[in-house]
C-alpha cells in the first residue's frame, strides 16, 4: 500500500546575534499560511528546494510531519532533527498505542526524509528494559511520495529584541550548524547574575549514523537528557529506556546558535500576591479561551504549560511537566542535572503561588516539594487560533464539523478544551475550563461521514484542590502519570498509571460537559 510522508516547516523563529534578533516581521510571520517548498515522488524524483529545506531547519524552524497510508493519517511535530548525507531525520516520542489501556506501549518514532520510519516499543505499565525496534507497519519507502512544506515569506519590517526579553516569553530552539542538528528547548532558565541563559532538551532517544548516509535508533537505545548554556557549557545525562537505569553523565563545551519564536507576547504580569503589575487577567483568560498556548516566567524559569485551568472564580492555573531539576547555586555546574536526576512538576497560579514537586526519574519516588510566591509573567502565542469543533456531554456536535478538523489536522497545530463539572469543594456543581496541549493526532477513516479522529495528551499529571479550595496540589505519596485520549466519536478518557510502580490504576472520575478543538489555521474567508 502506498505511503505518503509530508514534512512541513513553520516560519517565525529568529536567531540571536549579539543580543539582537535578525530582522524579521513578527506580525507578517505569525499570520502567513503554509506554502509548498519541496517535493519528492517515486515517479519523478525531483528535489527542488532541498538545500533550502536544510537551511530552514538550521535556521531554527520547527518541523511537522504527516504520515498517510490509505485512509489512515497521523500528524505530529518532530524534535531532534539530524542530518546525514542526503537524509534529514527527526524524532517524535509522545506516542502511545491506541486505545490507551493497561497494555499500552510507548512508541518513539524516527522519521526520515527518504521515507524511512523506525519505531521503538516499550511498556508504560512496568519497569521493563525490553525495548523492541521495528519498521513502520507495511511501510515501503521506495513507493512513498514525499513532500516538504513550510510557512514561507520574507520580511518587510524590522523586528529586534534582546535575547533576555525573548527568553522570558518565547519558545526557543538550539541549532548546531556544524553537526546539522536542531532541537527544542523544553525549559529555559535565566541567570540574572551572569546574564547567561540555559535550556534543557529532554525528549531525545539516542540516534546512530549508518554507513549508507542514513540515521537509525541505536541498537541499545537510551534517553539522552541535555542542558545547554550560552556560556558554551553542555551537560548530558543518559538513561536506559523502559527500566530507566543510569548510564553516563558527562559535560563539555559546544558551539550553539539559539533561536526564538517571534510570535509570542506577554499579556499579564502580577506580583507575588497576585496583584496586577501590567497587562490584565481578563486578557489572559480571553487568549486562553481562544485556544492560545501559554508560557509562564517566574524566578528566572520560563516554562510552557502542558495544561491550563480556569476555575469557576476566574483564577488561572498552569501545569508544567517538561523540566528536570538543575543544581543551581553559585558553582560552575549550576545548570547541570542532579546525579540522581529528578523530574519537576509545577502548578503556577495567578494568585502568585507556585507549587513545585520533584520526583526521581529512576523510581518515581518523591524527592522534595516546595511552595512559594513569585512575581509571574504570563505570555501567549500570537498565531491565529480558531475553534473548529465542539461536542456536548453526549458527543453530539454543537459547533463546526469533524471534516473541518480533519482537513486542517495536517496543516495546523491543534489544542483541546473541555468543560469539567466539579464534584467536590466550594465549586461543586460548577464548571472549570481545562485547556490541553495535543501531542499527536490520528484517524483511520479519513473522508468518511464522521471520521474518528484520536488526539493524545501525554504530559499532564493529576492534581487536586487544596483544603482551602483556592489552589491545587499533587498527590505526594500516590503520584500518578496521566495519559488522556480524546475521540471525536466517544469523547474523553483520562487513564492513570502509578508513577512508582507504573501499574494501571484506572480512569479519572471526570464529568465532562463539552469538548472543543482549536487549530492555528487561517480561516478560509
Amino acid at each position: 500500500m502506498a505511503i505518503q510522508l509530508m514534512v512541513i516547516l513553520l516560519l517565525g523563529f529568529a536567531i540571536f546575534i549579539k543580543g539582537q534578533l535578525s530582522p524579521e516581521s513578527s506580525e507578517s510571520l505569525c499570520q502567513r499560511q503554509w506554502t509548498e517548498r519541496r517535493l519528492w515522488t517515486s515517479e519523478s524524483p525531483v528535489q527542488s528546494g532541498g538545500e533550502q529545506f536544510r537551511e530552514d531547519i538550521l535556521n531554527g524552524k520547527p518541523v511537522k510531519v504527516v504520515l498517510q497510508q490509505g485512509n489512515y493519517r497521523e500528524t505530529f511535530t518532530l524534535d531532534n532533527v539530524n542530518m546525514n548525507g542526503k537524509s534529514e531525520c527527526g524524532e517524535f516520542n509522545d506516542r502511545l498505542t491506541s486505545p490507551i489501556g493497561p497494555e499500552s506501549v510507548l512508541q518513539p518514532l524516527l522519521i526520515c526524509s527518504n521515507g524511512r520510519v523506525d519505531v521503538l516499543n516499550m511498556s508504560i505499565s512496568k519497569w521493563d528494559g525490553n525495548v523492541v525496534e521495528q519498521s513502520w507497519p507495511d511501510y515501503s519507502p521506495g513507493d512513498a511520495p514525499v513532500s516538504s512544506r513550510y510557512l514561507d515569506g520574507t520580511s518587510d519590517m524590522q523586528y529586534t529584541d534582546d535575547y533576555l526579553t525573548m527568553a522570558k516569553k518565547s519558545e526557543m530552539r538550539g541549532v548546531m550548524r556544524d553537526r546539522g542538528y536542531a532541537f527544542n528547548m523544553d525549559t529555559i532558565h535565566i541567570d540574572q547574575t551572569s546574564g547567561h541563559i540555559s535550556g534543557q532538551s529532554l525528549n531525545h532517544v539516542s540516534q546512530s549514523f549508518s554507513q549508507a548516509n542514513g540515521i537509525t535508533f541505536r541498537s541499545q537505545p537510551y534517553h539522552w537528557l541535555s542542558s545547554w548554556d550560552t556560556s558554551g557549557r553542555r551537560d548530558s545525562s543518559r538513561w536506559t529506556l523502559g527500566d530507566v537505569k543510569r548510564l553516563r553523565h558527562t559535560n563539555d563545551y559546544v558551539a550553539l546558535q539559539w533561536y526564538a519564536d517571534a510570535c509570542w507576547t506577554s499579556v499579564f504580569r502580577h506580583d507575588r500576591d497576585g496583584n496586577r503589575l501590567s497587562g490584565s487577567l481578563e486578557m489572559l483568560r480571553a487568549y486562553v479561551r481562544m485556544g492560545h498556548r501559554v508560557r509562564v516566567h517566574f524566578d528566572g524559569f520560563t516554562l510552557e504549560a502542558n495544561s491550563v485551568v480556569i476555575s469557576p472564580d476566574g483564577s488561572v492555573m498552569a501545569q508544567t511537566s517538561s523540566e528536570m531539576a538543575r543544581r543551581l547555586g553559585d558553582g560552575a555546574d549550576k545548570t547541570f542535572f542532579n546525579t540522581k536526576t529528578r523530574q519537576v512538576y509545577r502548578l503556577i497560579h495567578t494568585s502568585g503561588e507556585v507549587g513545585s514537586f520533584y520526583f526521581f526519574i529512576e523510581n518515581g519516588l518523591l524527592s522534595e516539594r516546595s511552595a512559594g510566591r513569585f512575581d509571574v509573567t504570563w505570555s501567549v502565542d500570537t498565531r491565529p487560533w480558531n475553534p473548529v469543533l465542539t461536542v456536548d456531554r453526549l458527543n453530539q456536535i454543537t459547533f463546526g464539523t469533524i471534516r473541518d478538523l480533519e482537513v486542517n489536522m495536517e496543516m495546523a497545530n491543534t489544542r483541546i478544551a473541555f468543560q469539567l463539572k466539579e464534584k467536590y469543594g466550594v465549586f461543586k456543581g460548577q464548571n472549570s475550563e481545562v485547556f490541553l496541549e495535543v501531542n499527536n493526532m490520528r484517524t483511520s477513516n479519513t473522508g468518511s461521514a464522521r471520521s474518528n479522529i484520536i488526539s493524545q495528551v501525554l504530559r499532564t499529571i493529576p492534581y487536586y484542590q487544596t483544603r482551602d479550595d483556592k489552589s491545587f496540589t499533587m498527590d505526594l505519596y500516590r503520584p500518578q502519570r496521566q495519559y488522556i485520549e480524546i475521540s471525536t466519536i466517544t469523547g474523553l478518557a483520562a487513564h492513570r498509571f502509578s508513577l512508582k510502580t507504573r501499574v494501571y490504576e484506572g480512569l479519572a472520575d471526570w464529568d465532562v460537559q463539552s469538548i472543543s478543538w482549536f487549530q492555528d489555521a487561517r480561516l478560509g474567508v
